[in-house]
């Protein structure tokens, strides 16, 4: 079925006027929100150049910081290397009247096996009861420590002249 005429158009608009007012209602909205995005985004370019400012500031302070503290550390460094001279270790232990030790000419102590276990192992006689009864470090840890310093058996005697009384 076809139709013999063209149909007239309908208004969007029953009233002309109101009409015109929201398409300008409509285009003062787009326009508001167009604003309110631009604003928005220059507002955040400012804030993004103000926290850019801030870091540069603080990355020159914190390279200044660097260099102060390599300089200090190349400082410490002289000092240690010259305290580790050893022309100026020889001179100070000339004048302190000090003399070079031979390693093998030193004397080791041995400790007897009684008394190792003696100490691996004390009594509780020997000690009075409220001592034990005290929360301190327990006996077996004061021998185990004890026992740890001798554990080797053996220690380095200072090499004396033997002198006869």
């Amino acid at each position: 079925m076809k139709r013999k005429g063209v149909l007239p158009k309908i208004p969007k608009c029953s009233d002309a006027a109101a009409c015109s007012e929201w398409k300008l209602e409509g285009r003062m909205l787009e326009a508001a929100y167009g604003f309110v995005v631009v604003a928005g985004l220059c507002i955040a370019h400012i804030h993004v150049q103000f926290l850019q400012a801030d870091v540069a500031l603080q990355h020159s302070e914190l390279q200044k910081q660097h260099r102060k503290l390599l300089r200090e550390e190349q400082q410490h460094v002289l000092r240690y290397e010259a305290l580790c001279d050893p022309s100026r270790l020889a001179d100070v232990a000339r004048a302190a009247d000090l003399t070079e030790i031979d390693v093998r000419a030193q004397r080791v102590a041995m400790v007897p096996a009684e008394l190792r276990e003696k100490y691996l192992a004390p009594t509780t006689a020997a000690y009075p009861q409220a001592m034990l009864a005290d929360s301190g470090p327990s006996l077996s840890g004061l021998s185990g420590k004890l026992i740890s310093l001798l554990d080797t058996g053996s220690a380095f005697a200072a090499t004396l002249p033997d002198t006869k009384f």
